[in-house]
């Protein structure tokens, strides 16, 4: 249940994706496919994140801050969007 309420509401601003993981960490304690699923899916993700953090580090700091700043703006943004959308589109 944690996995999909926080699927539907990943698009908002908030921890949506993480508890998404967090549920399928879960679920992954019950079923063997889920716990498969995500063995598999970090064995894909290492390389990237290890490359992601060597560029991420050799950033200057002032634009690794600028990128702290515009990424939650940005999904904040995106999410009061989503929700006026849906608002609009109930009314």
């Amino acid at each position: 249940m944690v996995a999909v309420a926080s699927l539907l509401l990943a698009p908002l601003p908030g921890p949506g994706w993480g508890t998404f993981l967090v549920g399928l960490i879960i679920i992954a304690g019950e079923l063997l496919i889920f716990a498969r699923f995500l063995d598999w899916a970090e064995m894909k993700l290492r390389e990237p994140a290890r490359r992601a953090k060597a560029v991420w580090v050799s950033l200057p700091a002032a634009i690794r801050l600028l990128i702290g700043i515009v990424v939650p703006v940005c999904g904040t943004v995106l999410g009061i969007w989503a929700l006026l959308s849906v608002f609009r589109w109930l009314m």
